[in-house]
C-alpha cells in the first residue's frame, strides 16, 4: 500500500465520521447521552477483541520492554508540564482538572497512534504500538476516571478540596464492562506467557480497526461544536508547547543514545509526537468535566498533529 493511499485512508475514517457526527447532532435529542452509548459499545465489544488480538499474535523480545517505559515516561512528563501550565493559567477546577487530563494522555492508543503505527508496519506495528500502551488503559481506568470522577464530585459539591472516594466507589468504578478492554489485554497477555498458540484465522483486521475508530470520530463530532476550536487560545498554545516539541525532543535524545530494534524504535518515536487523547474528551463526557475544553483541545492538536507534525516526522524519518 503506498502513501497516498495510506493518507486517504487516514483521513476518511477520521474526517468522514467527524464530520457525520458534527452533522446529525442537532437532530438528536441528547447528543451526550448518544455519545456515552457509541463510546460504550467501543468499550464493550469492539476494543477488547482487537486489543486482545493484536497482543496474542506478537512474537516479543526484549526490546519490547522499552515500550511501556516510553509509554509511562510521557505520561510523568505530561503530568508535569500540565501542572506547570495550569499554575501558569491559573486555571480553576474542572478547568484545570480536564486540562491535566488532557496534558497526561496522548492519543497513543488505537484511534491514532495505534492506526499510523498499522498502516506503517501492518499488524506487528500495531501489536507493537498496542506493548506500548498497555499501560494506558489500566492508567486510565484505574487513575485517570477515578480522578475524574473525583473532579466532577469536587464541582457538584462546590467545595474547594477534593473529595475522597471509598473503596466501595472505587471498586464499582473498576469492576465495570467499560474496563473490558483492560481484560482482553491481560487474557493476552496470560495466553503469551503460557504459549498458547493463536490459532490461524483468516479474517480482516482492518474493518474491525476502522469501525473502532469511526465511532470513537463519530461520537467526537456529535459532541464537538465550532466554538470549541477558539476555547482557550493559551491552553492550545500550551498543550501544543508540550506535546510537539518539549516531549518529541526528550524522546529524540533519549532514542539517540540507546539502541533499540528498528521497528520499536519507529513505535516509540511516532507515539512520543501524538496529540490529545481522545479518552481526555471520553473522560469529560462520562463525567460531566469541561468536555468543550478537551474538545477544542482534542481537535486542535489533532488538526496540528495530521497538517504539520506527522508529515515533517515521515520526512525526518522516512518512515513510510
Amino acid at each position: 500500500m503506498n502513501a497516498e493511499i495510506k493518507f486517504i485512508i487516514l483521513w476518511a475514517v477520521i474526517l468522514i465520521p467527524f464530520f457525520a457526527g458534527s452533522k446529525i447532532r442537532e437532530s438528536l435529542k441528547s447528543p451526550q447521552g448518544t455519545a456515552k452509548k457509541l463510546i460504550r459499545i467501543n468499550l464493550f465489544f469492539l476494543e477488547p477483541f482487537i486489543l486482545f488480538w493484536s497482543i496474542w499474535g506478537l512474537h516479543l523480545n526484549s526490546h519490547v520492554l522499552f515500550l511501556p517505559l516510553a509509554g509511562i515516561s510521557t505520561v510523568i512528563i505530561g503530568y508535569l508540564t500540565g501542572k506547570f501550565s495550569i499554575r501558569l493559567l491559573k486555571l480553576k477546577r474542572k478547568t484545570a482538572s480536564s486540562y491535566l487530563i488532557s496534558s497526561i494522555l496522548a492519543n497513543q492508543g488505537l484511534t491514532l497512534g495505534g492506526l499510523i503505527c498499522y498502516l506503517i508496519a501492518g499488524e506487528q506495528g500495531l501489536g507493537l504500538a498496542t506493548i506500548y500502551v498497555i499501560y494506558f488503559l489500566p492508567f486510565v481506568f484505574l487513575f485517570i476516571f477515578p480522578y475524574a470522577r473525583i473532579a466532577s464530585m469536587q464541582t457538584e459539591s462546590g467545595s474547594e478540596k477534593l473529595p475522597v472516594m471509598t473503596i466501595k466507589d472505587y471498586a464499582k468504578l473498576f469492576f465495570n464492562f467499560q474496563n473490558l478492554p483492560v481484560a482482553g489485554i491481560l487474557v493476552a497477555l496470560v495466553f503469551q506467557l503460557f504459549q498458547i498458540p493463536r490459532p490461524v484465522l483468516f479474517f480482516n483486521m482492518d474493518y474491525l480497526i476502522y469501525t473502532a475508530i469511526s465511532l470513537y470520530y463519530l461520537t467526537l463530532g456529535i459532541n464537538f461544536q465550532t466554538g470549541h476550536i477558539t476555547t482557550g487560545f493559551k491552553e492550545q498554545a500550551a498543550l501544543a508547547l508540550s506535546k510537539f516539541i518539549i516531549l518529541p525532543a526528550i524522546t529524540f535524545i533519549a532514542l539517540y543514545f540507546i539502541e533499540l530494534d528498528p521497528a520499536v524504535e519507529t513505535v516509540i518515536l511516532i507515539q512520543s509526537c501524538m496529540p490529545a487523547a481522545v479518552y481526555s474528551v471520553i473522560s469529560s463526557i462520562l463525567f460531566d468535566l469541561d468536555a468543550k475544553l478537551t474538545s477544542g483541545l482534542f481537535v486542535v492538536n489533532s488538526l496540528l498533529f495530521l497538517g504539520i507534525v506527522l508529515p515533517v516526522l515521515m520526512v525526518l524519518r522516512g518512515v513510510i
